[in-house]
């Protein structure tokens, strides 16, 4: 039997004329009520959360629940947030760091936090713990300084 090389590959290959298949194209996502992609929703969101007053300032699973009422229709997005592989404080840190911001990489004029239904500031990973100013104060100047 003789060996497989450059030289003598249509000897041992059945070659023939496969077409490479047409790239796939990507539309920009729009919301259904506000027209923006996925990511300046995300930034609106957490920009005007910050705004809000504190009686109105939405938690994290309303945020979450706005997302999914605006891109029904992203099955992607919807599967990563069932999953938990991007979570609300997954793009509040994109958001945080200017990643979501344009210029891109200039952090946001507002740094946002994580709220609990009485819109006082908690820690971001299980929502429950108040922050005492000194760790909001680190916080906001943690992502006040990411440049």
């Amino acid at each position: 039997m003789e060996k497989v090389n450059s030289e003598n590959l249509e000897a041992f290959l059945e070659i023939q004329k496969t077409p490479d298949p047409p790239r796939k194209t990507w539309f920009k996502t729009e919301g259904k009520k506000s027209g923006l992609g996925i990511m300046a929703f995300w930034a609106a969101l957490f920009r005007g959360n910050e705004m809000l007053s504190k009686s109105k300032k939405m938690t994290n699973a309303e945020i979450e629940r706005q997302v999914r009422l605006e891109f029904p229709h992203e099955q992607t997005l919807m599967d990563n947030l069932d999953s938990g592989r991007q979570t609300v404080n997954y793009y509040r840190h994109l958001y945080n760091v200017g990643k979501l911001t344009k210029p891109k990489g200039e952090p946001p004029e507002h740094v946002s936090f994580r709220y609990n239904t009485d819109g006082i500031p908690v820690d971001t990973r299980t929502g429950k713990r108040p922050l005492s100013e000194e760790q909001w104060e680190s916080l906001w100047s943690r992502y006040k300084d990411v440049e």
